[in-house]
């Protein structure tokens, strides 16, 4: 019942606007104009410091930790392999996102094969698949299918690992 008679309110008004189309189009170009008055003092500032109550300790903090750390972006390591899907080098690349989580001061979050969550379209939309969620598998042919899985991911090659699994 609310619907129509929205619906008629609408109805009424566009008639409104079309009976009088010329009245309505000034009247809109007039606010057009009286609203556009302010434009030339309009001051647009996005600077950091408009960000954080208290700007100068924020900023003190923030270079101490560039001044140890380099940079607040992220750490990489390079690792080089026969096969970085071989099970002790996969191990290996385990143990150290956790030693770099546990040792590494305000590190949130690793990127590695090992922590991989990969987006998997289905039936109902997509999934998210961490190949290695339960850690290395013991079967050869289990983790050959998962290293073909994540070699089948364009956005992963030459990426986070190489196209011949030398390097990630």
């Amino acid at each position: 019942m609310k619907v129509k008679k929205i619906n008629d309110w609408f109805e009424k008004f566009g008639r409104f606007e079309v009976a009088h189309r010329s009245a309505f189009l000034i009247c809109l170009i007039v606010i057009s104009i009286f609203g556009s008055l302010g434009l030339g003092r309009l001051k647009l500032d996005n600077g950091e410091e408009d960000w954080f109550d208290d700007w100068e300790t924020t900023k003190k903090n923030q270079d101490h930790f560039e001044d140890i750390f380099g940079s607040t972006d992220s750490l990489l390591a390079h690792i080089k392999a026969d096969d970085v899907f071989a099970p002790e080098v996969l191990k290996m690349i385990d143990e150290l996102g956790d030693e770099l989580l546990q040792n590494v001061p305000y590190a949130e979050s690793i990127t590695s094969l090992m922590e991989l969550s990969v987006p998997v379209g289905t039936e109902e939309g997509f999934e998210v698949s961490s190949p290695f969620e339960d850690g290395v598998p013991a079967d050869a042919e289990e983790l050959a299918q998962k290293k073909a899985f994540i070699l089948s991911r364009e956005s992963l090659v030459n990426t986070l690992v190489s196209a011949d699994a030398t390097e990630t």
